[in-house]
């Protein structure tokens, strides 16, 4: 047992004392532990973010579908007819009424434009 508190008396002087050794030997297993968790954080990390956009997704995906009307082809034909019709009568309308003709008048310059 005296040969052990020797060795570990002669550790702690190189050290620079025994706080400093139980300082360094405490950071020296926190950073290993930390660092071999790195492998199950990261799994971690990218399942949750894996799970979160899925959910997202899935969410405005659902949203839309509830939000969407169906429109059966009877009703699309029927708004075919619609269209077709108010485009037949407003052609109709306009070649009943006569052309709209600009008249042209020689308007005097202004007096900015004399001085140029």
């Amino acid at each position: 047992m005296s040969w052990d508190y020797s060795e570990l008396s002669r550790l702690a002087k190189q050290h620079g004392g025994p706080k400093e050794l139980l300082a360094k030997h405490a950071a020296y297993h926190f950073k290993k532990g930390a660092v071999s968790k790195n492998p199950v954080i990261a799994a971690a990390s990218l399942i949750s973010l894996g799970v979160g956009i899925g959910g997202t997704v899935f969410y405005f995906n659902w949203k839309n579908k509830k939000d969407r009307t169906i429109i059966t082809d009877c009703e699309i034909h029927k708004i075919e007819d619609e269209l077709i019709s108010g485009m037949e009568q407003t052609e109709q309308g306009e070649a009943n009424q006569e052309p709209f003709q600009k008249e042209v008048t020689q308007d005097e310059p202004h007096e900015e434009d004399r001085q140029l």
